[in-house]
């Protein structure tokens, strides 16, 4: 069977040892001499790491994408093993894993090890009815609102993406009442990445306001748990 091993770069390997730990993985391999290098490995595969004595992670463009067949199984193991070991979630900054998203072609999330280098470990969709947030849509303000929901949760770009919902929190009376929670929720989720936390808590307060008619509520599966996600984010 051929199998695919990334080497990610590091400065410190017992930093990202002790991190790969935390989520479950087991190590393999661990050497100081005649170079650093160390390995790890999980059931959704193997990750191997070089030290590098002067590797700076802020220009870190290093990543690898993993086709799991159960992305909801491994987020949950994940989460649960970080607020073991660490007693929360690391959202911002590095190390980082953020919420699971869906996407046009796969269902996903993205975590940040302490080295800056970045893994996408995603499902490929099978089933429709899941919300399918990522729908084209078909006027000007859907393709805006999809194209920041991408920049979010694809690229983790989320100050291009605040700009594109910042354009479009004036629009309220040109969306429909689903679209204008998807949105709110969107701009929580990217403010609270953002550290931003006057803005969260008024966005916080007009989704509270919002009153969706139960057909309305019930269409928005993955918006509610990624609410309730982020509600207990805030709270801790």
């Amino acid at each position: 069977m051929n199998k695919t091993i990334p080497i990610f770069p590091c400065k410190s390997l017992e930093e990202v040892v002790v991190f790969y730990e935390a989520l479950g993985f087991d190590v393999t391999y661990m050497q100081s001499v005649p170079y650093g290098y160390a390995a790890v490995k999980h059931r959704i595969g193997e990750v191997s790491f070089t030290r590098q004595k002067n590797y700076e992670k802020e220009k870190s463009i290093n990543g690898a994408y993993i086709l799991v067949e159960d992305v909801e199984s491994v987020y949950s193991e994940f989460i649960a093993n970080l607020k073991k070991v660490y007693g929360k979630v690391f959202r911002s900054g590095e190390p980082r894993i953020t919420k699971i998203s869906t996407n046009k072609e796969d269902i996903r999330f993205n975590l940040v090890d302490p080295a800056g280098n970045y893994l996408i470990i995603g499902q490929k969709k099978e089933r429709e009815g899941r919300g399918n947030p990522h729908s084209t849509g078909t006027s000007t303000i859907e393709k805006r609102f999809y194209s920041a929901y991408t920049l979010a949760h694809s690229k983790n770009d989320y100050r291009t993406a605040y700009k594109i919902i910042e354009g479009l929190t004036g629009k309220k009376e040109e969306m429909s009442q689903i679209l204008y929670a998807k949105l709110l929720i969107l701009k929580l989720e990217i403010e609270f990445n953002l550290e931003r936390a006057a803005e969260l808590n008024e966005t916080l307060a007009e989704i509270n306001a919002i009153n969706l008619n139960r057909s309305a509520f019930e269409r928005l599966i993955e918006e509610k748990q990624r609410l309730q996600e982020l509600l207990e984010d805030i709270s801790s």
